[in-house]
């Protein structure tokens, strides 16, 4: 159950007998001052949903941040539809591509095949 400023308003606390408690006018003076208060802030967060809800449906309707559609299944998501240019050009290779030296390795301490699993 969620407590509204009216449950804080109504709530009645019942006087003690054997001792002495609360001053009733001042646990309702405080009581008017919290629900001013969490009016103001319940009246505040409905505006600000208002005004997160316009401004998603302006970023929505923005042309700017519509995907292509052959890039709308590809997984780039934050595509905002920018140009690129190409600046310089590559040396041509030919079609059988970079041929690997076998004989070179990232750990030239090991002959091939024998470099331990796991090195400490």
């Amino acid at each position: 159950m969620a407590l509204t400023p009216e449950d804080l308003l109504n709530k009645e606390f019942p006087e003690t007998k054997f001792r002495p408690g609360y001053d009733k006018d001042e646990v309702d003076d405080f009581l008017d001052e919290i629900v001013v208060e969490w009016r103001r802030l319940i009246q505040e967060n409905e505006d600000l949903a208002a005004r997160n809800e316009s401004l998603q449906e302006q970023l929505d309707n923005d042309p700017r941040h519509v995907e292509p559609d052959s890039l709308s299944d590809a997984g780039l998501s934050g595509y905002a539809g920018t140009d690129s240019e190409m600046t310089g050009t590559l040396p041509a290779q030919d079609e059988s591509g970079p041929q690997a030296d076998p004989s070179v390795t990232a750990y030239p301490d090991y002959e091939l095949g024998t470099r331990p699993a796991q090195e400490r």
